[in-house]
């Protein structure tokens, strides 16, 4: 099979992999596998190989979902020549391109795969035997097939890092690892199904990620971990038991007893020396449509309130100086108000600005910087690299894990390949940010690989800002134009004064009113930006909690006042209510009524009927309207009732006009009788 396969042309290579980057996300294990109802998947490898150790283990699965039984079955090693540039190294890894071959191998496998069985095939790989070079530390792409009757039925392509010797500088890495997952629970807590369960149980995407970050601290590894607050706030509301759907998990067991331990877990792995912990605002809203949406006086609540929940949880204090902003989503604005708040770095996406080209087409520099407006110091930017990041991004990374950690360790090795021994020190970035959707078996395996490997030294970002010089970058691009409808928005400043009114009316009960703010803040949610309607769950949510408290501040319907003549009293009933004590002010207003001793009183609501006696003077007779005003000590009306009194008083000032006006017609009556007398 020595030169069976050939690499395609002297096309630059940069060039080629710009043209078949997007066949990378569609090139999985399973490329040629379909017409075979084969899916092979990488089992395990051993990331790198020396001149001292250079047996590569390696293992993949194989399972048959056709309806034929595959028998003679084998296992097809071809070893590809070197690759000494990125382009070559992204495009080796593609099933579609031919590989020159530098050596290969057929290996007979016992037994057969029948319909619907699953079968792992173990071989080991000698890497002089294969005849690697003994001078030089390269890349060589591996072909590994599974064939029956020496036909191939499926085929995956994985890099083989080899190195002659030790690499004298290795690149500087810094690598951000994001624990972001949804909003999962309904506003009275409730989960709809079991999805955040399966995640947290062992073997779980999140408990896969809280794992690894556990080997990190035990290695004493350097890494970024930007941290939401919704997960911190998810986990402990599993951990003193929940609901999901009918069923009810008590703490301590099942699912609540996994969220404790994880919380346990976190408050470990995240006090490690190295790793440095950020924390997003608290329902990780979209930092740039909050503030075009009219809610900037909520982005410090969400900021504060974020910091707070993780600090008071896990005991440690989010670094202020290194920020992300949820979903990479930046603008001018928002960097302003980061830098504001404290934060020099801010961990990026990959394609937030455009780096300039590299001479020789090496790897775009992995820092920049930007000048804000208005002076002050620059912001720093880390930067992922691109060609990492399209491996994770891609198809690979859901279907074959394993692999993908592989071919994200041959990406970053061919950006240290580029220049082993540098004349200045370089460095690269990789973010696992949430909207990759790296699954469970991603975690270990990529972890483990970037903890062994000789060519990258873990480093926190602003340690790899410190190493290498950001140039200056052009402005930031546009962030998404999302807003949030005005009726929303409003719907939330209604809120957030109920909320003040609250606050006024519970005194010395404060913990009510600050679990609907922060309620009211998932309102404020990324995810909601696209689906506002689920997002009123919450404001609604606010709205009838509030409303219940204000409802007990209403006087007792049906009462009836009667006025006497002079002065008398109206006692207005307040019914008692079960809840805290609420401090009110009893305001009555109306056109026809006089209050000698004040129309306002302040009352206490707690579980006794009180009733208030205010001071009345009619002015008139018949029925007179009374509007009784319920307000909370910050002014904010909470009810409005509407009574009739009825007066039988005289009305003085009537009366004496009436009086006059018949006095003047008796001296008018006289004076005409004293007229006619005259002329008679």
């Amino acid at each position: 099979m020595v030169g069976e396969r050939s690499i395609r042309g002297r096309i630059p290579p940069i060039v080629l992999a710009l043209l078949l980057l997007p066949l990378l996300g569609l090139a999985t294990s399973t490329a040629r596998a379909q017409d075979a109802g084969i899916v092979l998947t990488l089992a395990r490898q051993t990331s790198f190989a020396t001149a001292q150790d250079p047996v590569v283990d390696l293992a993949v699965t194989a399972t048959n979902t056709g309806g034929t039984a595959l028998t003679d079955l084998s296992i097809g090693l071809l070893l590809g020549t070197e690759v000494r540039t990125r382009g070559d190294e992204q495009l080796s890894m593609d099933p579609a391109v031919p590989l020159t071959s530098l050596d290969s191998e057929t290996r007979a496998q016992e037994g057969s795969l029948e319909p619907g069985q699953t079968r792992t095939f173990a071989t080991t790989v000698d890497l002089t035997a294969f005849h690697v070079s003994q001078t030089e530390s390269l890349i060589y792409p591996l072909s590994v097939d599974l064939r029956s009757r020496d036909s191939v039925l499926a085929e995956l392509r994985t890099p083989v890092l080899f190195f002659f010797q030790t690499p004298v500088q290795p690149l500087s890495f810094a690598w951000t690892i994001e624990l972001a997952p949804p909003i999962t629970f309904a506003p009275d807590g409730s989960f709809a199904d079991d999805t955040i369960e399966g995640a947290i149980a062992p073997g779980g995407r999140i408990a896969e990620q809280v794992s690894s970050l556990r080997t990190l601290a035990n290695a004493g590894t350097a890494a970024n971990v930007v941290l939401s607050p919704v997960l911190v706030d998810t986990l402990q509301r599993m951990a003193s038991g929940y609901v999901v759907g009918e069923r009810r998990v008590p703490a301590g067991h099942g699912g609540a007893a996994a969220a404790q331990q994880l919380l346990a877990s976190l408050h470990v792995s995240l006090h490690a020396p190295a790793v440095v912990v950020s924390a997003y605002p608290f329902a990780a809203p979209q930092l740039p449509s909050l503030l075009r949406s009219g809610l900037s006086r909520d982005l410090d609540l969400q900021i504060d309130r974020g910091r707070d929940l993780v600090g008071s949880a896990l005991d440690l204090t989010p670094s202020s100086a290194v920020a992300r902003a949820p979903e990479g989503e930046l603008d001018e604005n928002t960097m302003q108000r980061l830098a504001a708040d404290g934060a020099t770095t801010l961990l990026v996406d990959a394609g937030t600005i455009e780096r300039p080209a590299q001479p020789k087409d090496f790897a775009p520099p992995p820092t920049a910087s930007i000048d804000l407006p208005g002076g002050g110091d620059p912001m720093t930017l880390v930067l992922p690299d691109p060609g990492t990041q399209a491996v994770l991004a891609s198809d690979v990374a859901l279907a074959d894990p394993v692999l993908a950690s592989q071919q994200a360790l041959g990406s970053l090795a061919a950006v240290w390949q580029e220049q082993p021994v540098p004349d200045a020190p370089r460095g690269v970035a990789v973010s696992l940010t949430e909207d990759l959707g790296l699954p469970a078996g991603f975690w270990d395996a990529f972890t483990r690989r970037i903890e062994t490997a000789p060519f990258l030294e873990p480093v926190n970002a602003e340690e790899l800002v410190s190493r290498i010089p950001p140039a200056v970058a052009s402005d930031l691009p546009a962030a998404s134009s999302a807003v949030f409808p005005s009726e929303y928005v409003g719907a939330i400043h209604q809120e957030r004064r109920r909320i003040d009114a609250l606050r006024s009316v519970l005194p010395g009960d404060v913990a009510l009113a600050d679990e609907l703010s922060q309620d009211l803040l998932y309102a404020e949610a990324g995810v909601y930006l696209s689906d506002p309607d689920a997002g009123r769950r919450w404001i609604d949510a606010v709205d009838a909690r509030t409303q219940t408290v204000f409802s007990r501040a209403t006087p007792a319907s049906g009462q009836a006042f009667t006025l006497a003549s002079g002065s008398t009293a109206i006692p207005l009933l307040m019914p008692g209510s079960e809840g805290p004590p609420l401090t009110v002010q009893i305001e009555l207003q109306s056109s026809q009524l006089r209050f000698p001793d004040g129309a306002v009183q302040t009352a206490t609501i707690d579980g006794e009927d009180r009733s208030l006696v205010f001071q009345v003077q009619a002015t008139g007779a018949g029925q007179v309207p009374l509007v009784v005003f319920v307000r909370a000590p910050n002014g904010r009306i909470l009810s409005e009732s509407r009574f009739v009194v009825r007066s039988t008083a005289f009305n003085r000032i009537a009366l004496a006009i009436t009086a006059a006006a018949a006095l003047a017609l008796v001296a008018l009556w006289l004076r005409r009788l004293v007229a006619r007398r005259r002329t008679a």
